[in-house]
């Protein structure tokens, strides 16, 4: 499959509506001007399996053999990259304050795994799935993330790869352009598909 460019990527975001323009409220009460929707390309199969070819290009040389994703819509994005891959995917969930595998599922001492997330916008998460990695004596080979939200420094040795980086600023209410131009507020809901918070 042809890999896409980032004017591609870009494109194909913006036209299903994955990507939008506007002034939008975060669950934590801050305000930003783009928010990204992942459900909405992911749910798209023809989109979906480019996207993650393309993501996944970027890791065929480290030869990972498990795509660890959450049980959101980055599981759709996981189970394409896998494809793309030729890796297993494995899904973590996260209940009563840890992380674990589902049901039936194990990962072999050694093991690499590539962590893939739809949105990424902390190190939260990725942390406590890496902890589970190593728990079973397995290896963090690096990250994939369709949308990068994130504004830290990377705090991880393996590298992050995204299609797309997310770069508008996040303000306080008070504080906020959009407000002050008069333009329409729209709340976003605190779900991991909907909105970009940091």
């Amino acid at each position: 499959m042809p890999m896409l460019t980032k004017a591609q990527v870009r494109a194909i975001l913006e036209r299903t509506d994955a990507l939008q323009d506007g002034h939008f409220l975060l669950p934590d009460g801050r305000h930003t001007a783009q928010a990204a929707f992942p459900l909405r390309v992911l749910s798209l199969p023809e989109y979906a399996t480019s996207l993650a070819a393309t993501l996944g290009a970027n890791y065929r040389s480290l030869r990972p053999q498990v795509v660890l994703v959450g049980t959101a819509a980055g599981a759709l994005l996981g189970l394409e990259v896998a494809r793309a891959i030729a890796a297993r995917v494995m899904l973590a969930d996260f209940a009563n304050g840890r992380w674990s595998l589902g049901e039936g599922l194990a990962l072999k001492k050694g093991e690499r795994v590539l962590l893939c997330e739809d949105l990424l916008t902390d190190s939260t998460d990725l942390k406590g799935r890496a902890a589970l990695v190593e728990a079973y004596g397995a290896q963090v080979a690096s990250c994939a993330v369709l949308f990068d939200r994130s504004h830290a420094e990377w705090p991880f040795r393996w590298s992050l790869e995204s299609l797309l980086k997310i770069d508008a600023p996040l303000h306080a209410a008070h504080a906020c352009p959009e407000c002050r131009a008069g333009v329409p507020l729209v709340a976003l809901r605190s779900d991991p598909v909907a909105g970009v918070a940091g």
